[in-house]
Formats: C-alpha cells, structure tokens, sequence
C-alpha cells in the first residue's frame, strides 16, 4: 500500500459512496499504533456487533491481542483449497507479512517461524501498528468482508478481503459482516487508518461541497472563465 492519498481527497470520493471519514481518536483518543483495530471497532458498532468485553480504548488493546493470539493458535486451519503455498491460515498470513515469503521458504526457513516473528513484533512494538496481515487475520477472526479505500490523486483504490469458501469451518467463519476503513497519510509521514461510517444525505453534501468548488476552480483555470 504505497500510494495512499490524503484524509481530504479519501473524505470527497467516499463521500459519493454516502460515507464520512471519523477518526477513531474522535472516540477512544489517541493510542499510537492502533488505529486499525479502533476504526473496525467503530464499524462493528455501526453494524451492531461486539466483540469485546472491554469497552472504549481497552476494548481496541484487546481486539489487537485477540487477534494476533487467534492466529497462532489456529495457524493450522485450512485456508486455500487451490494453492499449497497458502493451504493454511499461517501460511497465508506469513505470505502477507513477508514480502520475500516464497524465496524464503526455499530457503528452508519455517513460515512458522515467519508467523511467530510476526506475532513478537506486534506484541513487543505496538507503537508500529497493525499491517496487512493483521487486517486479515481480523477479518477471518470475525467473519467480515474487510475493504480497504485509498484514494492517490482522486482516483479511488479499493481491494475486498474475506475469508474463501474453502476455510469456511469451526473456526473461521463464512463472512457476514462488511466493514469499510480507509488508509490515509499520516500526519508523521506514515500512514493512518479511518472509519469509513455511513452518512445522511444532508452530510453527504456538505462534503460535496468543497469537490465541487474544486472542480469549478479546475475548470475555470482549464477554460478561462470565472466562476463567482
């Protein structure tokens, strides 16, 4: 996910899908790192689902640690019927962590050892977030259809993950659930993640309101005219 846009360009586009941007420290506050498991807490609250016992921002500490755990205890649960290199739930998670997980695994070192090297970072360094992998262990964890917006140059980015007919069991469950969250520039430089909620139609153009501004200021300066 390199090219990921601004909050501001995410916030127009969406809103022509009838969605607003909410930052997940508008409702827990800020907890560095783990604003991923915080805007998928929001939408499981729009949905009417919870799924933790704890509520406000420890609830987002333990959803992160749920997961991670969830996952390497059931690193062996089937995954792809079609492709051996990811027939597991850990083989597949390690594929997504690793960028370079196939010439590894030539090499013979373990995707288990892959698998518990990520689950160390994420419990030792927190502050780090939560990457790909731990988006979809999340959303085979809970059953959801997790997608994800970015929105380089105005031109939306979006990519649906859920859980395949083939790992549908005991322990990972057939997808019921879509969440939207949007991946946008951090202020630091890094990346932030955003609930993506659902929106009246009045709020819908209040934030069509600057897009449309906008695109008359391009047109004007395209054209010549002025627009008053």
């Amino acid at each position: 996910m390199r090219e990921i846009g601004s909050e501001e360009q995410l916030a127009l586009v969406v809103s022509l899908l009838s969605r607003k941007i909410q930052c997940p420290a508008t409702a827990f506050g800020q907890s560095h790192g783990r604003c991923v498991p915080a805007s998928l807490l929001l939408q499981l609250d729009e949905a009417g689902r919870r799924v933790t016992r704890t509520p406000g921002v420890g609830g987002v500490e333990e959803m992160r640690l749920d997961v991670l755990r969830w996952a390497q205890r059931n690193k062996d649960a089937p995954w792809s019927s079609t492709d051996l290199g990811q027939d597991k739930l850990g083989k597949m998670l390690a594929a997504a962590t690793c960028g370079d997980y196939f010439h590894r695994d030539l090499q013979g070192k373990s995707w288990e050892r892959d698998l518990r090297s990520w689950q160390h970072d994420h419990l030792s360094y927190p502050e780090q977030g939560c990457d790909e992998a731990w988006m979809f262990a999340a959303a085979a964890r809970y059953g959801l259809r997790l997608h994800i917006y970015m929105c380089p140059l105005i031109s939306l980015k979006r990519y649906t993950f859920a859980a395949p007919r083939s790992a549908w069991g005991k322990t990972i469950p057939k997808p019921t659930t879509d969440v939207h969250i949007g991946i946008v520039e951090g202020r630091d430089g890094g990346q932030h993640c955003v609930s993506l909620q659902r929106c009246s139609t009045a709020e819908q153009l209040t934030q069509l309101t600057p897009a449309l501004a906008l695109g008359a200021a391009l047109l004007a300066a395209n054209t010549g005219s002025t627009f008053v």
